[in-house]
């Protein structure tokens, strides 16, 4: 008779245990502006963090599309890494006139230049300059728009930013830059 309770017992304690681990809900993945750990700290840009990765091995590429009144005219791999065994991340791009005119784009510090034709006009015609600045939740496999760059058509022309909401909408401007960042697993 004990022996009978000790293993009802157990039998229910071990249901009850996985039972209860199958509750456990997963963090999302998230994005979010950080300044905290800045990547970049000057000129115009912006700092993220990536939180909530689960263990495992990914690439991460940040990349850019260049468009003319609203059309693709370009596309450029800024930077691309795999990471392994991370929670969390800290991503980052900013543009540099003083350097000439190049876009930086960094991830957990490693950091590379590309030299973009888009701001050459950035001088004479204005620039405005959009980033993410709510928390979102980001998919793997799927790019994030993180920032945006705007240029006018002619000196005095307004320039207006860009909303990196889900559905972009370009062509108020003669150029825009839209960065983005995409995770995939590797399997």
């Amino acid at each position: 008779m004990k022996k009978g309770a000790l293993v009802f017992f157990l039998s229910v304690l071990s249901i009850i245990w996985v039972g209860c681990g199958a509750l456990k809900k997963e963090e999302p993945i998230t994005i979010s502006k950080d300044n905290n750990n800045a990547v970049f700290t000057t000129n115009m840009g912006g700092n993220y963090k990536i939180s909530n990765l689960m263990e495992g091995q990914y690439n991460l590429q940040i990349y850019a599309k260049e468009y003319e009144f609203g059309k693709l005219k370009n596309e450029h791999n800024l930077f691309k890494v795999k990471i392994g065994d991370k929670k969390d991340l800290y991503a980052g791009v900013y543009f540099s006139n003083l350097q000439e005119n190049q876009l930086f784009a960094g991830i957990n510090g490693g950091l590379l230049g590309s030299n973009l034709k888009f701001f050459k006009k950035a001088d004479k015609v204005g620039i405005a300059m959009s980033t993410l600045d709510d928390k979102r939740n980001l998919q793997l496999n799927k790019e994030i728009a993180i920032c945006a760059y705007s240029i006018g058509n002619n000196m005095g022309d307004v320039v207006s930013s860009v909303d990196l909401s889900d559905d972009i909408r370009l062509g108020e401007n003669k150029g825009e830059l839209i960065v983005y960042l995409k995770i995939t697993p590797i399997k």
